[in-house]
Order: structure tokens, then C-alpha cells, then sequence
């Protein structure tokens, strides 16, 4: 599988879990979920998502709802981008702008 097409369908990705979240899923403990990237394995059998949210403090209930919401996104995700076989979905919270905020709180006191 080229690596363009891979990088493709990552974004392809990445933009219809965001829609199905902001627009379909119904359930209150994801709603302010931002999906920040997305990585596809090789063979396109595992799409690791990784979010963040506003308020970081409610992680494990995020986390949960994004659990449950699991077959969902992935039903979709096979019909509306046309794959023969969906990706397995693991979630994982991304810690980048947390770690941006700290290096840049430590800049600021130099």
C-alpha cells in the first residue's frame, strides 16, 4: 500500500469520525471531543484516533463514551469511505498541547 494513499485515508479518517462526533453520535460525554490525527497500520487493519478535548479533567469519561461509540464510528466509517473491511479503532488522548503548554510556561519564566 502506497503512502500516499495510506497519509489519504488517515485524513479521510480523521474528518468522518469528527463529523460522526459532532453531528451524529448522541452521546452527551463525547461532545466536546476534538480529533487531532489519526494512524493507520500498514495493512489498514488498526486506525489509531487520537483526540483531545476542552476539559482534559474528564479523560476516563471521554474515554468511555468513545469506547462505547466504538461500532458506531466504525460502521460508518466502512460505508461512508467505501472500504471493503473496516479498520479495528483504538482511541488515545492526545497529550501534544498539553506538553506545548507546559514547554511554553517554561519558556516564558526564562
Amino acid at each position: 500500500m502506497g503512502t500516499h494513499r495510506v497519509r489519504r485515508l488517515e485524513e479521510e479518517i480523521r474528518s468522518e469520525v469528527s463529523r460522526l462526533l459532532l453531528f451524529e453520535a448522541g452521546d452527551p460525554r463525547i461532545r466536546d471531543v476534538t480529533v487531532t490525527r489519526v494512524t493507520l497500520t500498514r495493512d489498514l487493519g488498526l486506525a489509531r484516533i487520537y483526540y483531545e478535548s476542552s476539559n482534559p479533567d474528564r479523560r476516563t469519561m471521554l474515554q468511555e463514551g468513545l469506547e462505547a461509540a466504538t461500532p458506531f464510528i466504525r460502521r460508518n466509517i466502512a460505508s461512508r469511505l467505501k472500504l471493503r473491511l473496516a479498520p479495528q479503532i483504538e482511541f488515545y488522548y492526545d497529550e501534544t498541547s498539553e506538553e506545548v503548554r507546559k514547554v511554553e510556561k517554561l519558556f516564558s519564566k526564562l
